[in-house]
This record gives structure tokens, sequence and C-alpha cells, in this order.
């Protein structure tokens, strides 16, 4: 499954949250600023090994943001949240 993840969402399944479980095996749907924050996170937290391996790793698509999609990924995220 394909699903839009933000940088917080992305950070939850690399830290194991198991609230965040059932997206580790989604294709991640996101755009290359929070790409950049994920990496930076995980830089600050780790170090440059560590931010390559999951940046590496993990099944990203990116797409340019529009209007549409951002308010979109605000909806799952706040659905998201309620649930947890």
């Amino acid at each position: 499954m394909q699903q839009f993840m933000d940088s917080s969402i992305i950070i939850e399944i690399i830290n194991q949250n198991k609230n965040y479980s059932r997206f580790k095996e989604n294709t991640i749907i996101t755009n290359s600023l929070n790409l950049s924050e994920v990496y930076f996170i995980i830089l600050k937290n780790y170090d440059v090994q560590t931010a390559d391996y999951w940046t590496s790793n993990l099944d990203f698509i990116f797409l340019e943001i529009t209007p549409e999609i951002a308010v979109e990924a605000a909806k799952f995220n706040s659905n998201t949240k309620a649930r947890i």
C-alpha cells in the first residue's frame, strides 16, 4: 500500500513505535523537504551512517506537493493522531 507520510510519521516508523507499526510495510509517499527533515533528525540523534541507512532502505516515492495533496496529508495526520 502507498501512503503519504510526513517526517513525524516516518520518524515514528524508524523508532519502531508500535502505534505506527501498521505503516511500516507501506511505500512512503513524501516530498524532498520531509526527507531532509528525517535525515536531519536521524543525523542529530545518531550519525551519518544511520541516516544514510534509513534514507536508503525505506521505500520512498517523491512527489511535488500541490495544495490538494497538502490538505489530504493534514487530514490523514489529524485522523492518525486522533486514533493513537
